[in-house]
């Protein structure tokens, strides 16, 4: 996924993911082992996805419960007109003992249950990295038991079968996302601050 897309699907990831059909790895909002510490200081500003131009606000909802908001901004292609979409960010730690790789997850306002989940790097130098899930090994790991959660086929889109993995808040869920083949390496989405 190129680098501004990712800023496009954070901003309506519920919508997006309903529209393009896509196949999507999602989460409650209590995913991971306990809420990411947050400062302030590494996060409030604006950020823009690496060879983007549109850019969104990020403010300490919550530091306690690792809740971010968000404003996302983008120029609509056609009319020139700013359009503006917010959501919520929970950002939780995988577990990892490290404090260097956390659960983030968006939602698109405080009501939604389920959002994308992506494993981001601790901001560092106005910068942080998001990773996607490769939603292929999820699936799979989803079938044999591995992990715990369930398939949802998307009911806009039967007959071509696209399920979503909708993964478990579980311990043990936590411990095997751990491991390298769950995410796309090689397909890092890197954000930088730039006020």
């Amino acid at each position: 996924m190129k680098p501004s897309s990712i800023a496009r699907v954070i901003g309506t990831a519920a919508v997006a993911a309903l529209l393009c059909a896509c196949p999507e790895t999602t989460v409650t909002r209590d995913f991971g082992t306990r809420p990411a510490k947050l400062n302030a200081a590494e996060w409030a500003g604006t950020w823009r996805a690496a060879g983007d131009k549109n850019s969104f606000e990020i403010s300490v909802k919550d530091a306690s419960k690792g809740q971010l908001s968000a404003i996302f901004r983008e120029k609509d292609e056609k009319t020139g007109a700013d359009r503006v979409s917010t959501f919520e960010i929970i950002v939780r730690e995988s577990g990892r003992g490290d404090d260097k790789l956390f659960f983030f997850s968006h939602f698109d306002n405080s009501e939604t249950p389920r959002g994308p989940v992506k494993l981001m790097s601790h901001p560092s130098e106005n910068i942080f990295i998001l990773w996607s899930p490769d939603h292929d090994a999820v699936r799979a790991a989803l079938r044999k038991g591995e992990l715990k959660g369930e398939l949802i086929v998307d009911k806009d889109d039967k007959e071509k079968n696209r399920e979503h993995s909708a993964l478990g808040s579980d311990p043990q869920n936590y411990e095997k996302l751990r491991e390298q083949r769950f995410w796309n390496w090689t397909e890092p989405e890197t954000f930088e601050r730039v006020r």
